[in-house]
């Protein structure tokens, strides 16, 4: 079985890019802030649900 990068993880690039952008918002409210990092956490939550329910469906369809 041959490894392939998955596209939904992120880059650290990626990561560094958004780390930045947030600090370039300390001028926003405190409140907005959060909002984005708790969207951001909720998005890899999704991404990682993804990646275990991706892996067992293609597990499922492999068995057959």
């Amino acid at each position: 079985m041959t490894f392939t990068p998955m596209p939904y993880r992120l880059a650290p690039e990626i990561v560094a890019k958004r780390q930045q952008k947030r600090e370039a918002k300390l001028h926003q409210s405190f409140d907005e802030t959060v909002k984005e990092v708790r969207r951001e956490r909720q998005s890899l939550k999704k991404v990682r649900r993804n990646e275990l329910s991706s892996k067992s469906v293609s597990g499922r369809f492999t068995s057959r």
